[in-house]
């Protein structure tokens, strides 16, 4: 049975979705899209059949395709990124995919997995990836954090937030629900900064370097990386395109990206 409360804020917010079931202290998965292809279907499906429909959710960032209608979706929009007082560059849907985290912040979850379509997770289940991490209580989790060398593309942009840049990459990343709301309460604080001091969107920090460097230099959040547990990235990469073949050669579990089948 769903809360009445809950009922409320999905009719106002206008999400096409069938009703989540899963309590605060379930993972929830996002597919994280702009265009509903072979590839985010097959993601959507694999989530799906691995965690359970309920627990998964297309996040589709609309400035190009409209959402699609067969699925539950939550949509990352112009007009909903300026009603939450964030800044809103025009590639926003690429450059900061952290907003897909504060989207869903309006629904019941403990901590949230974002997937890109181009990922793919061999010998293991997207059931098992959330159960290995279940004790895991760092509040960011990505495939790789570290303090950014000096060459980095972001460092520039990043150097306002702090003295010390990190790096992050976001094919797939699990975040603290706490620590979304933590983030999204910085993000607003540098709008408002930038908005102020007429600085121009081009300069405004991805998602890889904000959410890094933000929890980096935070006193009282934490990272932690998917290889800690066994987990194979050697395959993840900015890079590149694997195929069926290159999976083919791993044996344990392993996170490979981009992916194109």
């Amino acid at each position: 049975m769903i809360p009445a409360q809950i009922k409320t804020i999905w009719a106002r917010r206008s999400f096409k979705r069938r009703p989540f079931i899963g309590a605060h202290t379930r993972s929830i998965f996002l597919v994280r899209t702009h265009q509903w292809n072979r590839r985010a279907q097959t993601l959507y499906k694999t989530l799906c059949k691995d965690v359970g429909a309920s627990q998964v959710l297309v996040s589709f960032d609309t400035r190009i395709n409209p959402l699609p209608v067969d699925v539950p979706c939550q949509a990352i929009d112009r007009q909903w990124v300026e009603s939450m007082g964030l800044c809103a560059p025009e590639n926003y849907g690429w450059r900061c995919g952290d907003y897909n985290w504060y989207r869903a912040l309006d629904m019941p979850w403990k901590s949230l997995w974002l997937v890109e379509p181009d990922v793919r997770l061999v010998n293991l289940s997207y059931a098992e990836l959330d159960a290995m991490f279940a004790d895991n209580d760092a509040d960011f989790i990505a495939n790789r954090v570290v303090q950014a060398p000096p060459d980095w593309t972001w460092n520039e942009r990043a150097s306002r937030l702090a003295d010390t840049i990190y790096l992050s990459f976001f094919p797939i990343t699990r975040i603290r629900r706490s620590a979304a709301e933590a983030l999204l309460v910085q993000r607003r604080r540098w709008s408002t900064i930038f908005r102020r001091n007429g600085l121009p969107t081009p300069e405004w920090p991805n998602d890889e370097s904000f959410v890094a460097t933000v929890i980096g230099n935070s006193p009282t959040m934490t990272y932690d990386q998917l290889s800690k547990r066994g987990i194979d990235c050697s395959l993840c990469r900015y890079r590149g395109v694997f195929t069926q073949a290159d999976m083919d050669t791993l044996k344990g579990p392993a996170l490979v990206h981009p992916v194109r089948l």
